[in-house]
């Protein structure tokens, strides 16, 4: 992620793509430090140390915080490259794309926030908290899934389509370049990784909610698929998208 972000970060190209791939890369590289810094400060022995304290609950914060930013820009990459490869004429509003992932980005820190509010000063309230938390973001990791999905799918067509037709119109050899496709088979690529882990991280959090024993406990299968979503294949996707 920081060899990919640097290549990003250096280029004199100053397109949307560009700064969505380095936002990308950015909350890609928050995942994979903060999946290192929360399991070390959960396992280590001293003080600071442990579930409870702060060191842990502000790295699993932002561990938290970039597991679906991460989600939304992959997002935001895939509907601006179908944009941009099925209407090539037409300019995208890049003060709109500001205005979303700012309000996203906003109630991301105000939700996590509230997860210091409420363990710190509520504990009574925190496990509804927490399961509302979840049920949030598998609300969002549903709806991300779908546009990913959606968005995949429209570019492997278009893509297909204007390799078929042999780019013998001009709309075709506007918006199938030869880096222009190399742009959107890597989108295709992340999407891809994107759509596996998060899938797979979104099935066992639905486990972790609405799944439980008769005691309403979780089963120690539920939590061993809930510990290796969240602490590998999530952190995982993160370390494959530069390689797309």
């Amino acid at each position: 992620n920081s060899l990919s972000l640097s290549y990003f970060i250096g280029g004199t190209e100053k397109s949307l793509s560009r700064w969505l791939f380095i936002v990308l890369n950015v909350f890609d590289l928050l995942v994979c430090a903060f999946d290192v810094l929360s399991v070390a400060f959960f396992y280590c022995q001293g003080p600071g140390c442990g579930y409870q304290e702060f060191p842990f609950r502000v790295s699993f914060t932002v561990f938290d915080v970039s597991i679906e930013s991460t989600a939304f820009a992959t997002c935001l990459l895939g509907v601006a490259r179908v944009i941009s490869v099925c209407f090539p004429f037409y300019h995208i509003n890049r003060r709109a794309i500001v205005v979303a992932a700012a309000t996203f980005l906003g109630q991301e820190i105000v939700r996590g926030l509230l997860r210091f509010y409420f363990f710190y000063k509520d504990q009574s309230n925190l496990l509804f908290y927490i399961k509302f938390d979840n049920a949030v973001m598998i609300i969002f990791l549903t709806l991300f899934v779908l546009i990913n999905s959606i968005s995949s799918i429209l570019l492997a067509w278009q893509l297909l389509t204007n390799m078929n037709r042999g780019h013998d119109d001009t709309v075709n050899r506007e918006s199938m370049t030869k880096s222009n496709k190399r742009a959107t088979v890597t989108v295709l690529i992340v999407s891809a990784f994107f759509l596996f882990c998060n899938t797979i991280f979104g099935i066992s959090l639905y486990l972790q909610i609405f799944v439980s024993t008769s005691e309403g406990k979780l089963s120690d299968s539920v939590k061993m698929i809930g510990m290796v979503t969240v602490w590998l294949t999530i952190p995982l996707k993160s370390a494959l998208n530069p390689r797309g």
